[in-house]
């Protein structure tokens, strides 16, 4: 690559892709080759060491918040300065995973049939059917224990309900049309005129 790091990799025989650049495998983007590498190390200038660190969280850290401790995290390549360990809170009252998350998404889906079922009047079997799979979200949600949850947790629990609205409100349209068609379909025999 001449220490520029990089390489150009002519592509114009497959289809005139052009050419495209590619980090050199050689030095590994880095411009330089170590001529005689360390045993150790292999010429990247660092090796694998496990140490402990103590991460302090500030007061008022909410689930997911970032905590960053300068040079503490992977050594830099050839010299270059270490990167930064990151610690990630984990707050059990406002983590929503498993059962509720699930539950949310899934009132989430259910619950376009039922509107629109409501909306168009085609109340039939099949909506009533929605009732059970509605209802098993409602349980998963219920069996959290939601009464010691926070405010984030609810504010994530209905962004995965709008979600699952989402991905349910087209399927949720063209059922109910098929629905509502098929009823006049069946029903127009027995109308009076």
């Amino acid at each position: 690559c001449g220490g520029r790091g990089h390489i150009d990799v002519d592509l114009s025989f497959l289809f005139g892709a052009g050419t495209f650049q590619t980090v050199c495998p050689e030095c590994g983007g880095s411009g330089k080759v170590v001529a005689d590498p360390c045993p150790d190390c292999g010429g990247s200038g660092r090796t694998r060491v496990t140490s402990e660190q103590t991460i302090e969280f500030p007061a008022g850290t909410h689930d997911g918040d970032e905590v960053r401790i300068p040079n503490m995290g992977h050594a830099g390549t050839n010299g270059a300065s270490g990167g930064d360990l990151v610690g990630r809170a984990h707050v059990e009252a406002e983590r929503l995973e498993g059962k509720a998350r699930t539950g949310f998404y899934l009132m989430g889906i259910i619950a376009p049939f039922l509107v629109l079922s409501a909306i168009s009047g085609v109340f039939s079997a099949f909506a009533m059917m929605c009732f059970i799979p509605f209802a098993m979200g409602l349980f998963m949600v219920l069996s959290d224990g939601v009464l010691h949850r926070s405010l984030l947790w609810w504010k994530r629990g209905a962004m995965q309900f709008a979600n699952g609205f989402a991905n349910g409100f087209m399927f949720a349209l063209v059922s109910v049309w098929f629905a509502s068609c098929s009823q006049r379909a069946v029903l127009s025999p027995y109308q009076m005129q």
